[in-house]
């Protein structure tokens, strides 16, 4: 008979399993009620309960089961299914080498991660070795270096200035290539110059 992982499926082990996250959530859900708790620790709070789901998706066979613990989770804290499925997920990341390798230089909330667990090995792999990510950089830097990795092609949503300088010798081919290279990548840009009596402005 094959050798069974997950064994944990009796109504005791699921009532253990209820009554182990109903601690986290209550623990959270004072965070939540408290002015005195910092967003972060609030957050911590919510990563805990998914690490707790996690640690019993390991354990407990019944998918169905488990799918009804979510559910419930999600109503008990006023999340919806997808922000619990987001942060089981990271608690599923922080368990693989790649996170072990770069855990020092990764940011510490389950939003971010969340954002890192989604890139595959090469793309995680060139952000971190031209220090793209730190473990000091925000949710939406992040989220904005992940969509360029991802999307290449796409020109961001940045705009850029191009100043160029009085008495500087720039030929109309310059200008062009430059123009050409402005179009590809940015969707808003703009060259000003003493010498040019209007913006050269465009939005693509």
């Amino acid at each position: 008979m094959a050798k069974q992982t997950k064994t944990k499926d009796t109504v005791d082990a699921v009532v253990d399993y209820e009554n182990q996250v109903e601690t986290l959530i209550s623990e959270y859900q004072d965070k939540s009620a408290s002015s005195e708790k910092s967003v972060e620790e609030k957050e911590t709070a919510f990563f805990e309960i998914g690490k707790k789901l996690h640690q019993i998706s390991k354990e407990l066979a019944d998918k169905k089961k488990f799918t009804e613990l979510k559910a419930t989770v999600a109503t008990r804290i006023g999340k919806n299914k997808n922000n619990i499925d987001k942060v089981v997920r990271v608690a599923t990341f922080i368990e693989t080498d790649n996170y072990k390798k770069y855990q020092a230089s990764l940011p510490s909330s389950w939003g971010a991660l969340y954002l890192v667990s989604g890139l595959d090995d090469e793309k995680l792999s060139k952000l971190m070795a031209d220090k793209e990510i730190t473990n000091s950089i925000t949710r939406d830097e992040l989220a904005e270096k992940v969509k360029v990795i991802k999307n290449p092609d796409k020109k961001t949503n940045q705009r850029i200035t191009i100043v160029i300088e009085g008495g500087t010798k720039a030929t109309n081919d310059d200008l062009l290539k430059l123009k050409k290279y402005l179009k590809r990548e940015f969707r808003v840009w703009t060259i000003t110059s003493p010498e040019i009596e209007d913006e050269d402005e465009a939005e693509k």
